[in-house]
């Protein structure tokens, strides 16, 4: 693989990348949002709690400063689109450019949201069950900590995806996996500021102040077939073209205003559509 080589797929993959972890992260978001308005109802979301819960939050937003930052990372950066793509669009920002990136992951949410609703009743069910006095509250801190699991999955499985599939062909003759383990690396560490393990973390912390069982019911989640199935329902609703697709149309439409002109906007509504007959 010659360093040039490796440099375009390395472009390559970043853009798919983005838009893999577009959808999976700013949805997990927005249901983080959903059920802290929920969950500060809790008699118990004080102290500890509620350091915990903020923390996470303030994590996503610390992660969306060095995701606008040019100097920390090149991923939003207009002046880093090929020609080809920036003369579509006009005066755009680098704030601007990711605030298009994370529309696709709410229009992605809006068109979820009732998989996720009924996520939240299904843990709402099992918080009942078990007795918890405050099941709705529950249940929703459960349904966020299980939409960033599952935006934390969604990232990690892509980097296998790129690995094998994008850089796979380059090194086909890499007999001791040097060249894969190097690649696997590269694609981590740029990959890693778009993961939200720490922010899952945090988040976990502040149920577990509410409910000292959680790791050991979240342990149990795979025997209980109901939230399994809406998971996986989730799960594949934010990762399926057809969402993805919709989703960039939306926001073509929505960010109207950012292309040079009118006709190049309706020009990239065309070749978002030709991907669904792919």
């Amino acid at each position: 693989m010659t360093k040039e080589q490796y440099i375009k797929t390395m472009s390559q993959a970043m853009g798919v990348m983005k838009q893999v972890a577009g959808i999976g992260n700013n949805a997990a978001w927005l249901v983080c949002l959903e059920a802290w308005d929920h969950i500060q109802k809790h008699p118990g979301c004080r102290g500890k709690a509620k350091q915990w819960f903020k923390l996470a939050l303030q994590h996503f937003k610390d992660t969306e400063a060095q995701l606008v930052n040019a100097q920390k990372n090149r991923l939003f950066h207009v002046d880093d689109m090929p020609a080809e793509v920036r003369k579509r669009y006009g005066d755009i920002t680098d704030r601007e450019y990711y605030e298009m990136w994370t529309g696709i992951g709410a229009a992605a949410y809006m068109r979820t949201r009732p998989m996720v609703t009924s996520l939240a009743n299904k843990f709402r069910l099992e918080m009942e069950a078990s007795g918890d006095k405050h099941p709705v509250e529950l249940g929703w801190a459960l349904t966020a900590w299980s939409s960033l699991n599952l935006a934390c999955s969604i990232v990690r499985r892509e980097i296998e995806v790129i690995v094998h599939e994008m850089f796979g062909p380059l090194i086909v003759n890499d007999v001791t996996q040097r060249e894969h383990r190097r690649v696997r690396n590269d694609v981590s560490v740029v990959s890693s500021q778009l993961q939200l393990d720490h922010v899952r973390n945090a988040w976990l912390q502040g149920i577990e102040e509410l409910y000292p069982n959680a790791r050991a019911f979240l342990a149990t989640l795979p025997s209980k077939r109901n939230i399994v199935l809406g998971l996986d329902q989730l799960e594949a609703s934010w990762i399926d073209a057809g969402t993805m697709i919709d989703s960039m149309q939306d926001v073509c439409q929505q960010f109207d205003d950012m292309w040079r002109t009118r006709g190049e906007m309706k020009k990239a509504m065309r070749e978002i559509e030709e991907l669904r007959e792919a």
